[in-house]
């Protein structure tokens, strides 16, 4: 048992806002202990914190936008956007989308997140977290929608 908390703090600690070299990471969602696969994006809840990370390239003009269906049960404390590494300098490379929520009250909600241009409307992708927030304030992915 202390070994898979070991594992786990270990996993917890080594998510961040960097990039991989693959056009979309193959990446896992692993929130309070449950695990699922995610093909465009990484969410990683530690407490009242939840971090989502979303494959995106700024340079095309497609931009991920976020919508929150009860902003009494979570507010949106970041939204960052960080461009991989690249040796020569090159235009049109690449990253990555941080979100970083914060817990406010218990319930159920659902964040979608929406990969689109302003001046098209209609989202390319699509990405939806199914959320449980318990007394504690921790956060739970019950399910997810991604399209």
């Amino acid at each position: 048992m202390t070994y898979l908390l070991v594992a786990l703090l270990v996993l917890v600690l080594s998510v961040s806002c960097s990039s991989t070299d693959k056009p979309y990471a193959e990446v896992e969602l692993s929130v309070s202990g449950s695990v699922a696969s995610g093909e465009y994006f990484d969410a990683m809840a530690q407490g009242s914190t939840l971090k989502v990370e979303l494959d995106a390239n700024a340079t095309t003009g497609y931009q991920w936008s976020c919508d929150i269906s009860d902003s009494m049960l979570v507010a949106k404390t970041s939204d960052d956007y960080i461009q991989d590494s690249n040796e020569s300098n090159m235009l049109g490379v690449g990253g990555t989308a941080c979100y970083e929520f914060k817990a406010l009250a218990p319930g159920k909600l659902t964040i979608s997140f929406d990969y689109s241009r302003s001046w098209e409307g209609a989202a390319i992708r699509n990405v939806k977290l199914f959320v449980v927030i318990d007394k504690n304030l921790n956060f739970a992915i019950s399910d997810y929608e991604e399209n």
